[in-house]
């Protein structure tokens, strides 16, 4: 339904006929998604993780890994949005280089530090995940606040 319609004009009106909701866009549509996406793959690779690191699951890595992938796609998806619109160009920008990192660094983390001081790095890639999680919420608010 458009604002015109809701307001009793009809959809030949000459006055300038506005989606009702932002979500009606199709990038804020995609932001949306992609922002749920990101939430839910954020808290199934956090506990997968968890589980991981207790030494509870080891044949759960690729599972984490396939979680942790699309948390980054969800966060290229939502900096793209972004880039598209003109909003947060900086923050877009850093979010899709701290979604490469991000990839980076949970593809190559087993071969990084090895010994008794990895577990610099398991935090280290925590520490990423979450940042890469907290960049798509900040980027997302932007581009749907101003829908």
């Amino acid at each position: 339904m458009y604002r015109g319609e809701a307001m009793g004009y009809g959809a030949a009106d000459s006055r300038i006929i506005q989606p009702m909701r932002g979500d009606a866009d199709p990038m804020n549509r995609l932001t949306s998604l992609s922002r749920l996406l990101v939430r839910t793959c954020v808290i199934v690779a956090l506990l997968l993780g968890l589980l991981l690191w207790g030494g509870v699951a080891g044949s759960l890595i690729h599972l984490h890994m396939l979680f942790g992938a699309l948390l980054v796609l969800g966060l290229w998806a939502i900096s793209v949005a972004a880039l598209s619109l003109g909003r947060r160009i900086p923050l877009a920008i850093v979010g899709l280089a701290w979604g490469v990192l991000t990839l980076w660094l949970g593809v190559s983390q087993a071969g990084l530090l090895p010994g008794s001081g990895h577990w610099v790095i398991q935090v280290l890639h925590l520490l990423v995940g979450l940042i890469a999680a907290g960049l798509a919420e900040m980027i997302a608010g932007a581009v749907l606040r101003r829908a």
